[in-house]
């Protein structure tokens, strides 16, 4: 009820409690008054409801519980579609055309297609069809359920096939993968090249670090510098001998061209005293003294000759011999001083050559060595990885399920309908409470006809005119109607 509130509010009276809603006598009173039609409203539910229980054909419910089909991913197990996708082809798309064929080996079935309803079981892959079919028709209903569940499953089994051939020939693929891996031949072939290159690295590496290998060459080098050592002490000696021999030729020819001056001032002696002995030749012994002269002078010329002899032709010659001896002998010093060094120079480069061969086939092993290592682990891993697999492939194919039907409409049938148990009685309810209802309506109609208006709000006035009109309307109370109370209006019907 709203409350008029306000400062000019005009006092109203109350409506009496037979002007607003009727009293609970009133309402039993006015039911009382109609009771003949409201026990004919009542027993013309229950006849109805009696009629419509006897004349209508008992339906019973035809149940197919399906299984949808799953298919294994590699995130994991996936229904092939979903319980609601199946649920909707089936009202939308299979159960029509499931009906007419079904319809077309039996004429008299309704042309409509019946009502299917396909309920999924909560968080399963379970699927429930249910139609409601009298007795006659239980047989056309299974057909019915029959050619759904085969259009379901001719869709789902395409699904099915395309991925399980897909999974079979992915398995297929690893197990011939896992075959290669695992051939020795295989094995074998491929790492010859690798177990080749570190056979002749080990074969290098141990003929650079063999010491007697090294030794023999070492020797030989220190062989060829030995060798050429000695013989260039051998060259020094022989040119200290020949440069001392020289000096004695040298002193020789000197000593040989004195005396040959010396003779050659004796002949010119001797000619000078032949001369004056030749003057003097009046004895026999100054004769004799010529002849002495004379064999003098002939052994001083003779000797005087094999002097010039061996000063201009056999100490030339020895001394030019001598001379290139020497020569000789610088050149072979130099040679074999070149063969030392150069020796000694191959015999560096070889300790280098092997140093650094050896410094460099030892990583080079090492690589082999682990590239070796690393084939046979990636081939093991590429094993174990191939392995998972196939048995992941195992696994998904062995997770996949079909489509199929878990349970077939099967007597006993259960009732669809509402038992007439309960049509009856409700009937019969619904047919008492009409009857309530029209005569408490009525009774409520012929109170509003009965009824007086609503007094109307009274329109704001200034003070004074207010204080004057309150002024009379309490000089007649009577008349006006009204009270000292505020105006409380119903709330609108």
């Amino acid at each position: 009820m709203h409350v008029l509130r306000h400062r000019d509010a005009r006092r109203v009276e109350p409506f009496r409690r037979d002007h607003t809603f009727p009293a609970s006598g009133a309402v039993v009173g006015a039911i009382g008054q109609r009771k003949n039609a409201i026990l004919a409203l009542a027993a013309a539910g229950l006849i109805a409801a009696c009629v419509y229980a006897v004349a209508r054909p008992p339906a019973y419910s035809v149940r197919t519980v399906l299984e949808i089909g799953a298919l294994a991913g590699p995130d994991g197990q996936r229904w092939v579609e979903t319980p609601e996708i199946v649920s909707k082809k089936i009202t939308e798309a299979y159960a029509p055309l499931a009906w007419i064929e079904t319809r077309s080996t039996a004429p008299l079935l309704d042309e409509e297609t019946p009502r299917i309803s396909g309920k999924v079981a909560r968080n399963t892959n379970i699927v429930i069809l249910e139609t409601a079919a009298t007795e006659q028709d239980i047989s056309a209903h299974k057909s019915f359920h029959d050619r759904i569940f085969t259009q379901l499953k001719d869709d789902h089994d395409r699904i099915f096939n395309v991925s399980r051939s897909g999974l079979e020939a992915e398995r297929q693929t690893t197990r011939t993968a896992i075959d290669q891996l695992a051939d020795r031949s295989d094995l074998a072939q491929s790492l010859a090249p690798i177990n080749a290159d570190i056979s002749q690295s080990e074969a290098k590496l141990s003929a650079l670090e063999d010491e007697r290998q090294y030794g023999v060459l070492l020797k030989e080098y220190q062989s060829q510098i030995a060798i050429a050592d000695n013989r260039l002490k051998d060259l020094a000696e022989a040119a200290v001998l020949l440069e001392r021999t020289l000096q004695q030729k040298q002193l020789q020819d000197q000593q040989a061209a004195t005396k040959l001056a010396r003779l050659k001032a004796d002949i010119d002696t001797h000619a000078k005293n032949r001369i004056a002995a030749a003057q003097n030749t009046a004895s026999g012994s100054e004769a004799m003294t010529l002849m002495l002269l004379d064999v003098e002078k002939e052994r001083v010329a003779e000797e005087r000759d094999k002097l010039e002899q061996f000063l201009t032709m056999d100490s030339p010659i020895e001394r030019s011999r001598l001379e290139n001896e020497f020569a000789s002998n610088q050149r072979e010093q130099t040679v074999q001083k070149l063969t030392i060094e150069k020796a000694r120079a191959e015999l560096l480069k070889q300790q280098i050559v092997r140093e650094k061969s050896i410094d460099s086939l030892k990583p080079s092993l090492t690589g082999l060595k682990a590239k070796l290592e690393n084939t046979m682990a990636s081939r093991d891993r590429s094993m174990a990885v191939e392995t998972a697999k196939l048995r992941d492939l195992d696994q998904r194919l062995e997770n996949m399920a079909i489509t199929r039907r878990l349970f077939a409409p099967q007597p006993p049938f259960e009732r669809a309908d509402i038992p007439a148990i309960v049509i009856i009685p409700v009937c019969a309810l619904a047919g008492l409470l009409l009857g309530l209802a029209q005569a408490f309506l009525a009774h409520i109609f012929s109170l509003a006809r009965t009824t007086p208006a609503l007094p109307r709000e009274t329109p704001h006035r200034e003070p004074e005119q207010a204080a004057r009109v309150s002024h009379e309307e309490n000089d007649q109370p009577a008349r006006s109607g009204y009270t000292g109370y505020e105006v409380r209006k119903p709330y609108p019907m």
